[in-house]
């Protein structure tokens, strides 16, 4: 459900855009109402029917953004596994591939951890890498006009083609001090 999932997300572009949940099961193609689409972390794969649908709907000209990770991150058991979305082959056919692992910054947020000293407890805010704090957003377009900074959780960096079919553009930008980190 993206507005539990995405509450805020969908908050902000509810103020300006009519937001809805689309299921693609059994469509052949997106409806033509449809101005602009946002995929954020299927729960399960895509199937080629599905991908083929989005794959028009770019190729007729109109706009998508892809909100998906390589790696799955589970807090409550501590696991992470790599995440399948089933749209690899059509983010390739555009010139954008997913990194395995996932991307750490210098730039990042900071958490309060709670440390424990004989019979005091203290809260310590503690920079935390996995959550990378993006400062270098496209202020051109709708979606980032306007923001500071955006902070994304256990995020996977992007590898990004130039010259290959619709045209890609990067909104949000880690800084020059991130870095990859492989799954253990």
């Amino acid at each position: 459900d993206p507005q539990q999932d995405l509450g805020n997300l969908v908050g902000l572009l509810g103020q300006q855009y009519e937001v809805e949940p689309l299921d693609l099961a059994g469509t052949a193609d997106i409806p033509a109402d449809v101005d602009a689409l946002i995929v954020t972390g299927p729960g399960q794969p895509f199937t080629a029917d599905e991908a083929a649908a989005v794959d028009r709907f770019i190729r007729g000209g109109r706009s998508a953004a892809f909100l998906l990770d390589a790696v799955r991150v589970d807090l409550r058991s501590t696991r992470y596994d790599p995440a399948d979305h089933g749209l690899a082959p059509l983010l390739g056919g555009y010139g954008v591939r997913l990194q395995p692992g996932l991307l750490l910054d210098v730039d990042c947020a900071t958490i309060s951890v709670t440390q424990q000293r004989g019979p005091f407890r203290f809260d310590q805010p503690v920079r935390y890498p996995f959550i990378p704090a993006a400062r270098q957003l496209d202020q051109e377009q709708p979606l980032t006009r306007g923001l500071n900074e955006v902070t994304f959780p256990f995020v996977s960096a992007l590898q990004v083609t130039e010259g290959r079919g619709p045209t890609v553009t990067v909104l949000v930008q880690s800084s020059d001090q991130s870095w990859i980190e492989a799954l253990p």
